[in-house]
């Protein structure tokens, strides 16, 4: 069998030794041309100066590392007026000028590069017989041209992180070809201005409702369409609904604790301090109670007094930014604290399930029968099934063993101190309440909302304005959004007025958003798999690397 029907890439030289060695299979071969053209004036020459070896990587046989010997030949140039005298013969179809690979192989590892990265992607490729470093499939990455942009008509644009909260970039994709045109360095109206205006065939531009973006599209593409995404209109909705709630807490808060107490009054948890009723504290634990829970409710204790000499230093004049200086806290949270109308309330965090769960009641029992060493009631314990350690045993039985009067004195069994946990509502949650289809809502969730529209008729109307709004958008029903606008700044809630102003400011996108059909959910898409890429490459993923990847591979 001829090895060209195995190296198809040798047709046109002549292979004049194989050699296996190593694992390494090395093929000798020599063009069988007779003459050579000059890169320079390209005159062909007969004329031979001398030979040299060169050494090729090439595409693994059967996992096996292949290398070609090159007898590569100088040539003297024919013409007398070239200021190439003597110039090496050419192999385009094999190996480019100057490489160290085939072309096979670099297509090869092009390929692994882009769809890898570094790190992965060298890994793979030495498994393959082809090793290389990572860095080399980098600088593989950098190398390969971009696709050109061409002339796209309808595009959208919207910012991601790099680091959040401190690095951002930019992302353009055509939604007439489904596929990422540009990242962007940064989110900058100048940036997003000047890539619009190298680009002039815009017409329709799809984004989000944040003001820089805004205002680089404006400059760009004075003249083209701008279509708010529906997503981000429910988005900003949420946002402002839940500044509201959070001032508005006393409202529907006391009425979801009244309202879930009866269903809670026979269920207890151990350990787990209830969340206070706005205008009041929390009863403190009992000296019996658990150390844990004690804590619990000091931090409770602290936050509500930071929050109370907040707003006594507030009501005496003092502006934000001095009372996040005095007290050492963020301006948003002064802020907070300030629009909300109780104490800030968390959660009450569920404890966590152990394996000592089931055997609680077992060692109680034991313990008020005098039974206090650990080994005996770790081997019984073991007996019925128990696959703990000793130490959960041990840490279990410590608070039962400091309420002992003495050693020799038997013990009483003291009950187990339960404090009722309430369950509460966050005010993000209650927003994903207002926002959701009704039908969508759990019978829980239901009778939840149905308590906060009860117990305040404002937040009733709140609850139908914002339902209205959600109908409009999800059904893309733009009439009554004039009207709709008009009402919330006529309003008495501050923040939905705010959120209407903000509306009438970019009222022709929002009304676009409602009547096209493009929208930022396949850069959205984009977004996800370009942060995927982003972390896959091992700290590496630098903006250019990124745009490489995903603007090359579509």
């Amino acid at each position: 069998m001829l090895l060209t029907a195995l190296f198809p890439q040798l047709v046109g030289f002549r292979v004049e030794r194989l050699c296996r060695a190593d694992d390494h299979l090395t093929l000798t071969a020599v063009a069988r041309r007779k003459a050579a053209r000059c890169p320079r004036c390209r005159r062909r020459s007969r004329r031979i100066h001398s030979r040299y070896q060169r050494h090729v990587a090439d595409l693994p046989l059967a996992g096996t590392p292949v290398t070609f010997e090159l007898h590569v030949r100088r040539f003297v140039c024919p013409n007398p007026r070239c200021p190439q005298r003597i110039f090496a013969e050419r192999l385009p179809k094999l190996v480019a000028a100057g490489a160290r690979r085939s072309q096979g192989l670099q297509r090869a590892l092009e390929e692994i590069a882009f769809a890898l990265g570094g790190e992965a992607g060298a890994r793979l490729a030495e498994a393959l017989g082809m090793p290389t470093s990572p860095d080399t499939l980098l600088r593989l990455i950098r190398a390969a041209p971009l696709p050109a942009i061409g002339t796209p008509l309808r595009i959208g644009v919207d910012d991601f992180a790099l680091r959040k909260g401190h690095v951002y970039a930019g992302i353009v994709v055509d939604h007439d070809h489904h596929r990422p045109l540009d990242l962007l360095p940064d989110c900058t109206p100048t940036t997003i201005a000047d890539w619009l205006t190298a680009h002039p065939s815009v017409c329709l531009i799809s984004r989000d409702r944040g003001t820089a973006i805004i205002e680089g599209v404006t400059r760009g593409a004075p003249e083209a369409i701008q279509v708010a995404d529906r997503w981000h209109l429910l988005k900003n909705l949420g946002d402002t609904l839940e500044r509201l709630l959070v001032r508005q807490r006393s409202a529907w808060h006391d009425a979801l604790v009244v309202e879930s107490a009866p269903l809670d009054a026979g269920a207890t948890s151990t350990g787990v301090v209830g969340e206070c009723v706005p205008g009041q504290l929390a009863q403190p634990p009992t000296a019996d109670a658990p150390q844990a829970a004690q804590e619990q409710q000091a931090r409770r204790d602290w936050r509500v007094a930071r929050y109370a000499e907040v707003r006594r230093l507030h009501a005496e004049g003092s502006s934000v930014s001095a009372i996040a200086q005095a007290m050492h806290l963020d301006r948003k949270t002064v802020r907070a604290y300030l629009t909300s109308d109780c104490a800030p309330l968390l959660r009450p965090r569920a404890r966590k399930r152990s394996k000592l769960d089931p055997f609680r009641a077992y060692i109680d029992q034991r313990w008020a029968e005098g039974c206090h060493n650990v080994a005996v009631l770790l081997a019984e314990l073991r007996e019925r099934g128990y696959r703990g350690g000793h130490t959960i045993v041990q840490d279990y039985v410590a608070p039962l063993r400091q309420k002992q009067p003495g050693a020799a004195t038997a013990a009483v069994p003291t009950p187990q101190v339960s404090v009722l946990a309430r369950p509460t509502w966050t005010p993000r949650q209650v927003v994903a309440l207002f926002l959701r289809r009704p039908d969508d809502l759990t019978a829980k969730q239901q009778r939840a909302l149905a308590t906060i529209r009860a117990a305040s008729p404002l937040l009733d109307a709140v609850y139908g304005a914002v339902q209205t709004f959600a109908v409009m958008v999800r059904e893309r029903q733009v009439n009554g959004l004039t009207d709709w606008v008009e009402g919330m700044r006529r309003g008495e809630h501050c923040e939905l007025r705010g959120f209407a102003e903000t509306l009438l400011d970019d009222y022709p996108a929002v009304r676009a958003g409602l009547t096209l059909p493009e929208s930022n959910g396949p850069i959205e898409g984009h977004i996800n798999r370009v942060k995927l890429v982003k972390r896959t490459m091992y700290g590496r993923g630098k903006i250019d690397l990124l745009r490489q990847r995903v603007v090359r591979r579509g």
